[in-house]
């Protein structure tokens, strides 16, 4: 029988804040490039001083190296004027290609301290074919990271790719991508051990398989490095 292995997300944070530090004049300040491979959205929670202000701004790339950047198609409302504070959701573009992300504040008034400090991602939503008995996922982090944070899974009975368009495999339903709570046999929510500074390797066996398809979120908490998780399905 054969297994499809497939990369439901890899994410790599050079800091847990993306953005962190005092303002200075109109000098951009820029995140790292941050890896979001097979991500859909990032959160951000950014802040500034009570009187700093400036704009906020994105590009997405290729590479960690910032390859073919172009400005963040569909950008979300970023938060304006001094003593922000606001959680923004960015979506990345529906192409795989663009792997990278990266913020920038460019300040207008005040030397204040300006920070985005990353949330919840969420991952794509990974098909799971009819014919799929069971499956299982691999959740890693190096263990000269230092990353901490949690996982989580959702369970879909449809399946939608951006990237694609692909139609839901269940007609008639309003949203073309339903998410629940993953849940076992027993229906009892799937738990997943947090991740802690050292690394991690841990396997989460689903067994009998009935969603059409999965996703992986991850929520960091402090710290450094990369996260994966990858689907093993046996059909």
């Amino acid at each position: 029988m054969s297994a499809p292995v497939e990369v439901a997300m890899d994410v790599k944070l050079a800091a847990f804040a993306a953005v962190t530090g005092n303002a200075s004049g109109t000098t951009p300040m820029q995140s790292a490039w941050i890896r979001l491979i097979n991500a859909d959205t990032i959160n951000f929670t950014l802040t500034t001083a009570a009187t700093t202000g400036g704009v906020w701004t994105a590009e997405v790339a290729t590479d960690y190296l910032g390859a073919d950047a172009v400005a963040l198609p569909n950008s979300p409302t970023w938060p304006t004027g001094t003593n922000q504070n606001a959680t923004v959701t960015v979506t990345m573009p529906p192409e795989r290609r663009y792997t990278h992300l990266r913020l920038t504040f460019t300040p207008n008034t005040g030397n204040g301290a300006v920070t985005a400090n990353t949330g919840i991602i969420t991952g794509r939503s990974v098909k799971v074919e009819r014919h799929t008995r069971s499956a299982s996922v691999y959740f890693a982090t190096p263990s000269t990271d230092t990353i901490a944070g949690q996982w989580a899974m959702d369970f879909s009975p449809t399946h939608f790719d951006r990237e694609r368009e692909t139609v839901p495999t269940i007609d008639n339903l309003s949203d073309p991508q339903a998410w629940t709570v993953a849940v076992d046999s027993s229906n009892t929510a799937i738990s997943i051990a947090a991740t802690v500074t050292g690394g991690q390797n841990l396997m989460k066996r689903l067994g009998a398989f009935e969603p059409a398809a999965v996703r992986v979120k991850f929520t960091p908490t402090s710290g450094a490095g990369r996260v994966r998780a990858i689907f093993n399905f046996k059909t």
